[in-house]
């Protein structure tokens, strides 16, 4: 069944809206001091503000002209977002994967990056459920 999203202190607007800007400097203000980053299962993780923000402005100039939408929902509890991003120069989006963000208090401590097909198909189903007239489109959480 898919739940609403309930988000507590951060709004998801706040993020969503730095993050598909390309803001970092506004991405950096929602994090705590000790933020990592973290995209299992590659090996790589970033601590520390100054470390994400580095990764963050690579991955935004990498992306270039095409756009990005974060769709906001919960992945076991935990605020997250299906991360849609459009193909160079066509207005259609693919789903690439999912961010879970780790709150303390009233701040982001960690956002883990998911690639996983099967982390996927679960906001497919969603999707779907949303093209058929879901009163919830838009709003659909991962089991959890």
């Amino acid at each position: 069944m898919i739940q609403p999203c309930v988000w507590v202190g951060l709004q998801p607007g706040q993020l969503a809206a730095a993050f598909t800007a390309g803001d970092i400097d506004r991405v950096v203000a929602l994090l705590t001091d000790d933020a990592w980053l973290a995209m299992p299962p590659a090996p790589h993780e970033y601590v520390g503000c100054a470390a994400v923000a580095g990764f963050l402005r690579t991955s935004s100039a990498w992306r270039e002209r095409r756009r990005l939408n974060l769709v906001p929902t919960r992945a076991n509890g935990q605020p997250a977002f299906g991360c849609y991003l459009s193909r160079p120069n066509e207005p259609s989006a693919d789903l690439t994967g999912v961010l879970v963000l780790t709150i303390s208090h009233d701040r982001i401590s960690g956002i883990t990056r998911f690639l996983d097909s099967d982390l996927q198909r679960q906001f497919e189903r969603a999707d779907e459920s949303a093209a058929s007239g879901d009163p919830l489109a838009g709003r659909s959480c991962l089991p959890g």
